[in-house]
């Protein structure tokens, strides 16, 4: 793990989030007429039993491509912003663990760190692209959303 004033060989400047996909067991799947698409549908109100949900924290475009310039040996960093929150901690402890510097990783208070959720069933474990929901953002990241 290198320190602030070492030279850095790459440094990626973007978003960090976690994601969590979760696999549900009681929803529907409906193909959407008017394109290839289909629906993931929940009964309104009904609380929606899943079997699990795993989330992988540290991620997206920039954060990924820090680790992976750290795997290869060189020195990264990430420039990013998270919240002050466990699930910012946890996007720190997950870079640090991946030899990623995190000295231009700000924490701020009262703003939760992004969470993306995605929903599928067995049916569709294997696009995971039902819903993407953004829980919270930091309003001041560097990183363009859609």
């Amino acid at each position: 793990m290198q320190n602030d004033t070492e030279q850095m060989d790459f440094l990626a400047i973007g978003d960090i989030v976690t994601d969590a996909f979760i696999r549900v067991n009681d929803a529907k799947i409906i193909p959407d007429p008017s394109d290839s698409t289909s629906l993931l549908a929940f009964r309104y109100g009904d609380k929606v039993p899943y079997e699990f949900v795993e989330e992988v924290r540290a991620v997206g475009n920039c954060a990924n491509a820090a680790v992976a310039v750290a795997r290869l040996g060189l020195k990264s960093a990430l420039l990013a912003h998270v919240g002050k929150d466990t699930q910012g901690q946890a996007c720190l402890d997950e870079l640090t663990k991946n030899n990623v510097g995190t000295h231009y990783v700000f924490s701020h208070e009262g703003i939760p760190t992004t969470t993306t959720m995605y929903c599928g069933t067995m049916l569709t474990a294997l696009s995971w692209s039902s819903i993407k929901y953004f829980r919270s953002s930091c309003p001041i990241s560097l990183s363009r959303q859609k």
